[in-house]
């Protein structure tokens, strides 16, 4: 039962987010950007993920000039925000790619940028291969289609990630609360 209820207040949390993100593409603007993090599993906030999230916001903020917060909050799917640029669509993903592979915990960070149609731009339109997975190798749908790893393992890799960001850590959390 527990499960029944985690799975439909994710799925409430994903159709919230899709709404939002089409509310944000009726503004005017070339880009939508959503910043989430990829943590699998029920526990979606684990320790460092706050951090790690405000840190990314912050990078986001040096690295877009204009960058306009459309929403954000923390919903069953964990933490997100969306964000209205001036960049043009696939400049935005090659930056926001620049950031997701800049430390190994930046891993961890889900940056999908949208063009004013709603169209995700995505690795394979800059002719790049699929994201890897966590654990392994393989492209991560791939693991995740077939369950490839149990969560244990996961969960202890997502830990390892997260470790530079928990509180007590050096890594500055800026001062506008979890996100």
């Amino acid at each position: 039962m527990l499960f029944v209820t985690f799975r439909n207040k994710l799925l409430e949390a994903r159709d919230s987010r899709h709404r939002a993100l089409l509310r944000a593409l009726t503004v005017r603007t070339p880009a939508v950007l959503s910043l989430a993090l990829n943590i699998p599993g029920q526990g979606k906030t684990p320790p460092g993920s706050a951090e790690l999230f405000c840190w990314g916001r912050d990078r986001l903020e040096r690295s877009f000039s204009g960058l306009v917060e459309f929403q954000g909050g923390e919903d069953a799917a964990g933490h997100y925000a969306l964000f209205l640029l001036g960049t043009a669509p696939l400049l935005a993903k090659v930056r926001c790619l620049a950031l997701e592979e800049s430390r190994p915990a930046a891993r961890l960070l889900d940056l999908d940028v949208f063009d004013r149609l709603g169209r995700p731009i995505d690795r394979a339109l800059l002719g790049l291969s699929q994201r890897t997975c966590l654990a392994c190798s393989r492209p991560a749908k791939e693991c995740i289609r077939t369950g490839s790893h149990d969560q244990p393992a996961l969960q202890r890799r997502i830990d390892d990630l997260l470790a530079p960001f928990r509180p007590g850590k050096a890594v500055r959390r800026p001062d506008r609360g979890a996100a």
